[in-house]
């Protein structure tokens, strides 16, 4: 339980600032008075991921969430989800959800 309750605690915080394409590892650090090696270990015991992919994985979700619940460019989208490279977010949101942002956002959702 200890465990979920700091996953979630990141989790917040990084939704607090998922905008921010640098320097949130080490901000989750000092957030959590943890080195970022230390951060690191934590992190891989809890989920299996590394820090880097925990934080992609809830930057795509949030892009996802986004995608599907709001007609913003999807540009806008990436970068109000901390991805300076459009190429970038494109490449790894396809890896993610087999599709492209574009498909994925032309995709008929309920509104939740």
């Amino acid at each position: 339980e200890a465990a979920a309750d700091f996953i979630k605690q990141i989790t917040d915080f990084i939704y607090k600032e998922i905008s921010k394409s640098e320097g949130i590892i080490e901000a989750i650090a000092d957030k959590t008075c943890l080195s970022t090696s230390q951060l690191n270990r934590k992190i891989k015991a809890a989920t299996g991921m590394t820090t880097s992919n925990f934080i992609l994985k809830i930057r795509l979700n949030k892009a996802a969430q986004l995608l599907t619940r709001t007609q913003k460019p999807i540009g806008e989208i990436a970068t109000s989800c901390g991805f300076n490279d459009f190429a970038y977010f494109s490449r790894t949101f396809k890896k993610e959800f087999h599709m492209t942002p574009t498909s994925f956002q032309r995709l008929p959702h309920s509104i939740n």
